[in-house]
């Protein structure tokens, strides 16, 4: 079970470590709201991550083939990309502000919710999800191999990066907005915005 659980860390650092718009946003959360953030995110990741692979363990060809329809993928990215714009914006209209607005006087958090970023960010995102399709493959395969406790400890050894990463990720905007000057603060609220706004164009251009 060791080696197990080696190997499906291993695996899953291919996926969460990787750069894209949920790891962009975490830092964003973490301007805004503290390294928690990152936290409530992973806790969104999760809330679709987890059914979506018990589901795949049982209709892996099925979800493949819906993935995979051309207008599936561009009606998830398109939504998923109207999302990071939506954020892309605030970032850049927050770095704007004079003064600029942080985790103390930014009374737009509530919108800014980092459950729905992590939800959104997730689900709405189809190559994530053939991620697991493919790559993340073998995770499924080694946890169909066991009973309930195997499963829950191969899932366990997967999701704890996600909550590692995207709460470190998360504290270092925190650490930056209070470290800061307020001129490089704004700089890097823009910053995040159009690099979002990257992820965003990057998403719909794979569809061309």
């Amino acid at each position: 079970m060791i080696d197990v659980i080696l190997s499906v860390i291993v695996i899953s650092l291919s996926g969460a470590l990787s750069p894209g718009p949920l790891t962009t946003t975490a830092m964003l959360e973490g301007l805004w709201g503290g390294r928690k953030n990152g936290l409530i995110m992973a806790i969104g990741h999760t809330l679709v991550e987890l059914p979506y692979v018990i589901g795949l363990a049982i209709l892996v060809d099925t979800i493949k083939s819906i993935l995979e329809t051309q207008i599936i993928k561009a009606t998830m990215i398109s939504l998923s990309s109207i999302f990071i714009f939506y954020f892309a914006y605030l970032s850049i209209r927050d770095g704007l502000k004079k003064p600029v607005p942080t985790q103390t006087n930014n009374q737009n958090l509530v919108i800014k919710s980092p459950l729905l970023a992590g939800i959104i960010l997730t689900g709405l995102n189809p190559y994530f999800l053939l991620w697991w399709v493919t790559v993340g493959l073998p995770i499924l395969t080694i946890t169909l191999s066991y009973g309930l406790l195997g499963i829950a400890l191969v899932y366990i050894a997967h999701v704890w990066l996600d909550y590692a990463w995207l709460t470190f990720i998360a504290g270092l905007g925190e650490y930056g907005s209070k470290l800061l000057s307020d001129w490089k603060y704004r700089a890097l609220l823009i910053g995040i915005g159009i690099t979002l706004i990257f992820f965003g164009v990057s998403l719909i251009a794979s569809l061309f």
